[in-house]
């Protein structure tokens, strides 16, 4: 995971435990036996979508920001491709579901945990210090990679189930992944102490909002009033 990329180990020993709390909760238990509700899925998936938008804008904004140009052309490229193969697996899931994601759309709306989500990722990448956005962001595909490691290697009986996991398992995803990580590293080299400790709080509070993503779909969470 970490090898022996010093940055890149502080960083991921901050979101571990949290981690640990992912891999332990219901709604992953259930794709990794297949007894996840469909309707839940699909409640995930639209909900997801609605991250998407907002996500893909976070890159954007990282990508005119950043300090270093080849960025520009890495965040733009292959994030872009990644977010629009992630579209287009949720519209097939769906549609595999019997479900048609226009009309989900037009019926739902961001529940609460999205709109928090996204809303810290988008203030981190728009307001706070480089470093402190790049690590909210990097926390998500990072995180679902090694969540797509785990499942894959358990398995699923359930068809859907098992494209969405493999979905983060692909030779062009880990590379994506990889190449994310080896800028983060890079970056963390010029940080401070401080600096180091803000931008882990960063991603530790990504990867909390990614668990409570997951009981939000689980739990169907609507906005109360």
């Amino acid at each position: 995971m970490a090898g022996n990329k010093p940055a890149t180990a502080a960083l991921w020993s901050a979101m571990a435990p949290t981690f640990a709390r992912i891999l332990e909760h219901p709604f992953v238990n259930g794709l990794a036996d297949g007894s996840l509700p469909r309707d839940k899925f699909a409640g995930y998936l639209i909900q997801d979508y609605f991250y998407l938008e907002e996500y893909g804008r976070c890159w954007a904004l990282l990508g005119a920001r950043s300090p270093v140009i080849d960025d520009l052309a890495a965040f733009t490229g292959k994030i872009g491709d990644s977010l629009a193969h992630e579209l287009r697996v949720q519209e097939e899931l769906l549609d595999s579901l019997g479900y048609c994601r226009e009309e989900l759309l037009a019926g739902t709306e961001p529940g609460p945990t999205c709109v928090g989500f996204s809303s810290f990722i988008k203030d981190a990448c728009a307001s706070r210090a480089w470093h402190d956005g790049f690590a909210a962001v990097l926390e998500c595909p990072w995180a679902y990679w090694e969540l797509g490691k785990v499942l894959h290697a358990r398995g699923s009986p359930d068809p859907h189930y098992r494209k969405w996991i493999e979905g983060y398992v692909t030779p062009e995803f880990e590379e994506a992944c990889e190449a994310l990580l080896a800028v983060w590293e890079r970056a963390a080299a010029d940080l401070g102490p401080l600096a180091m400790h803000s931008a882990t709080r960063h991603a530790q509070t990504a990867i909390r909002y990614d668990w409570m993503f997951w009981d939000a779909a689980w739990r169907g969470e609507r906005w109360p009033v």
